[in-house]
């Protein structure tokens, strides 16, 4: 492959052409592989390498880089128009699900491109550049395209200050963040919990929403050790309100990234907190995502029991959003199930109500509590009380506030408007 796309490049130089390299990898090859073995691993490469092949134009070279990354070298390209309509095609002849002894499995790709115009480019260069491409569109959640150029390179150049920054922060003992906390209540506005939520006051750039640095932290082990830090401070935060007559029964939700759990390094650091503040662990409940039960269940499963077993409960959080069978979630140690927000903003349409009431009889018969998340208007509140809906959460009720203010809200607003 390298020694094709170093042709390439040199007639590219000669004849003033555009050269294009498409970096491909699967986005869930690990899973398949880890879960059905290295034979099927194997059929699955052996099927990606096939249709690559009869998807590209003539004269194309498919390579194999190694594991489950290929290499597309697309010679006299008109731009990077034509570069994505060829990454485009190979996106959905790689989409059809492999069939391997009655097994169909996904082999779904995210694709980075870079181009190579007349100037003098290394090969390696070229594919270093389409490989900080492929990195951008993974971070999209899979099947994502992206084309190195400019301005890529200036946001991957700001996301490495980002984290930069975010590590020097946790390094020096996270000063600079701060937990706001979101009320949950019942449907007759009793405060039952809150949902702890990471803000960022980074110098020069103000006090930053979890979406601005959350993702970037989560690429990396950084991520954990922001985990650690919400944790931590939740949990001395719990310790704190034990002596307030208000807030002292109240559940808190820390969220947990999937690389955390998948660490195993969960349980062990939830013991040392429980020992050092001295909480009541059923005061702590830990979030997880609901993709997060797919990246490796039989782990994921295990952790989860871990923790159970310290005192805290589990919540499945964005519930919906992937796809969790019922067989997964009966077996699996969670006490609470939280109902994506997309399916309450949606309940004027009859089908998504259908679905939040399938979800709450799902909970209920399996024994499970459900939070109803982004709830935003009166109407909604209404339509959840109808469905029988356990707890809520959302702007209607309270946005997430420091401590100070929780306390003020906990002391004028403990119920939620009457619902006529």
């Amino acid at each position: 492959a390298i020694t094709s796309l170093e042709q390439a490049l040199a007639r590219a130089r000669r004849h003033s052409d555009t050269t294009a390299v498409l970096y491909i990898d699967l986005d869930n090859f690990k899973q398949a592989n880890d879960l059905h073995g290295h034979q099927t691993g194997d059929h699955i490469l052996r099927q990606v390498a096939a249709r690559l092949s009869g998807a590209v134009r003539a004269g194309d070279m498919v390579g194999r880089l190694g594991g489950d990354e290929f290499v597309v070298i697309a010679e006299r390209v008109d731009g990077p128009e034509e570069a994505q309509a060829l990454a485009a095609r190979l996106i959905v002849a790689m989409s059809v699900p492999v069939e391997w002894q009655d097994v169909r499995l996904s082999a779904r790709a995210s694709i980075g491109i870079a181009l190579a115009s007349g100037a003098e480019m290394a090969p390696l260069e070229l594919l270093a550049c389409a490989d900080l491409a492929l990195y951008q569109a993974k971070q999209r959640g899979g099947q994502g395209i992206d084309v190195y150029d400019e301005t890529l390179q200036q946001r991957l150049a700001q996301r490495d200050q980002v984290e930069r920054d975010l590590r020097e922060e946790l390094s020096q003992g996270g000063g600079g963040l701060v937990l706001h906390y979101q009320p949950v209540v019942d449907t007759a506005g009793t405060l039952l919990g809150v949902e702890a939520l990471v803000r960022w006051a980074r110098p020069g750039h103000g006090l930053l929403a979890p979406d601005r640095f959350i993702p970037i932290a989560e690429a990396s082990d950084l991520i954990i050790d922001l985990d650690r830090w919400v944790l931590a401070t939740a949990a001395r935060q719990v310790a704190a309100w034990s002596s307030d007559p208000q807030l002292a029964g109240l559940r808190v939700s820390v969220n947990i990234s999937g690389r955390h759990l998948v660490s195993q390094r969960l349980p062990g650091f939830l013991a040392e907190v429980l020992t050092a503040t001295r909480i009541d662990p059923q005061k702590l409940t830990i979030e997880i995502t609901e993709t997060v039960l797919l990246d490796d269940l039989t782990t994921v499963a295990a952790q989860l029991d871990e923790v159970r077993r310290l005192g805290p409960q589990v919540a499945v959080d964005d519930f919906g959003t992937g796809y969790t069978s019922l067989a997964h979630l009966h077996s699996l140690p969670v006490d609470t199930i939280k109902i994506d927000r997309s399916f309450i903003a949606g309940m004027r349409d009859p089908k998504d109500a259908s679905l939040v009431r399938m979800i709450m009889e799902l909970a209920h018969q399996l024994g499970l509590n459900t939070v109803s998340e982004g709830v935003e208007t009166i109407e909604q509140l209404t339509a959840l009380k109808a469905l029988g809906a356990d707890h809520i959460q959302g702007f209607f009720i309270a946005r997430p506030m420091p401590p100070q203010g929780l306390q003020t809200w906990a002391r004028d607003r403990l119920q939620v408007p009457a619902v006529k």
